[in-house]
């Protein structure tokens, strides 16, 4: 993409949304895409790794880790099993129980709580992926 100053454009980063709860993906989706992120998203952790074995590299995965079909867990570790996949920033989204013990049981990843904070989680997608571009974030 070439801009009109005949700079070479970044394209927007890519953030994937890996949730069973269709309104939390809508509005994960609406945040995102407010602020200048592509998005896409994924109802469980099936969907997520065909995606990804077709060749989607999201500069970050949100991950719940409740999920029917195949869980975050199991998408995590299928995820680690592929050397093509194994190095994704992944940021857990969850409302689990003692969330902090589980995100150290998957090497450490970064989490939020349910119920979102979605300036917090803005905050946290921007370090992974960058300033987006779009909107101002309120302080």
């Amino acid at each position: 993409m070439v801009s009109r100053k005949g700079e070479l454009a970044r394209e927007p980063a890519c953030v994937m949304v890996v949730d069973d709860d269709r309104e939390v993906r809508d509005m994960l989706r609406l945040a995102l895409e407010q602020v200048g992120y592509l998005v896409e998203d994924a109802g469980d952790g099936a969907e997520a790794l065909e995606r990804l074995q077709e060749g989607l590299r999201p500069s970050l995965i949100l991950l719940d880790l409740m999920m029917p079909i195949m869980t975050g867990w199991e998408l995590w570790e299928a995820m680690n099993r592929d050397p093509e996949l194994g190095d994704m920033p992944v940021v857990v989204l969850s409302a689990v129980e003692r969330l902090e013990e589980a995100t150290r049981a998957l090497g450490g990843l970064e989490y939020v709580s349910k119920p979102i904070s979605i300036r917090n989680l803005l905050l946290l997608v921007g370090r992974y992926c960058g300033k987006a571009g779009g909107i101002d974030l309120p302080n």
